[in-house]
């Protein structure tokens, strides 16, 4: 397995409106399936791109990434080997063109607008980010912060708020660490997987740019320290207005994106 350090993103950089321009790639569709753990995450990225039109044949994919560890990368299929993409300075994952523009002749040599499927796979680890962007542990919760650019954070992705795509969330975790599961969207399955393991899977009919998803998952419990100890490893059941409470803060805290982008979230327990 081909595993990469953390790409480290670059400091701030002034964006100037006479700079911009279109997106080179755009996405219809992003698959997102996070297996979930406190200490490490693993997310599956499948993204369906296709080239903008007037975009060159030979433009180089540039995706976004920071504070990253690469996993794997598949195009249409199959895994690529580390000599046929880079990692930029700034974090990013490039497929550049000489690789890109021979597969995707080779793929789709009829249409250089045709959509193509490119799967990323990156490691995450929530409770060592203090920095409360991306996927992070804060009291018993894992949740996501993207705006405005950190969603970045947690997988590779065209970063940018003119880049609009439909998503699926699908999110792994054992029962009894995380219970409860919610993501943008409507709820469109959820189940065991065995040994202890549940499964709930999200997906929002609204195209929308990166930030706005929202994926979290909850404990059952929050420590309480003993009068006669300082650890916490003294635990008591969340009561029904706790959650209820904490439910609130989510939604909350999900209102802005909801009502910037039209979404429909919906906080279910599984």
């Amino acid at each position: 397995m081909n595993v990469q350090r953390p790409a480290q993103r670059a400091g701030p950089r002034k964006v100037r409106l006479a700079d911009y321009r279109p997106p080179p790639f755009l996405v219809d569709r992003v698959d997102l399936d996070l297996d979930l753990g406190a200490t490490e995450t693993l997310v599956t990225s499948t993204l369906t791109l296709r080239r903008a039109p007037g975009t060159p044949s030979d433009a180089p994919l540039l995706l976004d990434g920071g504070d990253l560890e690469l996993v794997d990368v598949a195009f249409e299929g199959r895994v690529l080997s580390a000599n046929e993409y880079g990692l930029g300075d700034d974090g990013a994952l490039v497929l550049p063109a000489s690789f890109f523009g021979r597969q995707y002749e080779d793929t789709v040599p009829t249409d250089p607008y045709a959509a193509f499927s490119l799967r990323v796979r990156t490691r995450v680890y929530p409770e060592r980010n203090t920095s409360y962007k991306g996927l992070y542990a804060s009291n018993g919760v894992l949740c996501t912060q993207c705006e405005a650019e950190d969603f970045r954070r947690i997988t590779f992705y065209p970063d940018r708020p003119d880049v609009l795509a439909r998503f699926t969330t699908t999110l792994r975790a054992a029962r009894t660490d995380f219970p409860v599961l919610l993501s943008n969207g409507n709820l469109v399955g959820n189940g065991e997987l065995g040994d202890g393991r549940h499964w709930a899977r999200w997906d929002d009919p609204f195209p929308k740019p990166s930030p706005g998803i929202c994926p979290m998952s909850r404990t059952p419990t929050s420590p309480r320290r003993d009068a006669k100890s300082s650890s916490a490893s003294t635990r008591r059941p969340i009561t029904s207005t706790a959650v209820g409470t904490r439910w609130r803060r989510s939604e909350r805290r999900c209102a802005g994106m909801k009502k910037s982008t039209g979404s429909s979230t919906t906080l279910t327990s599984t």
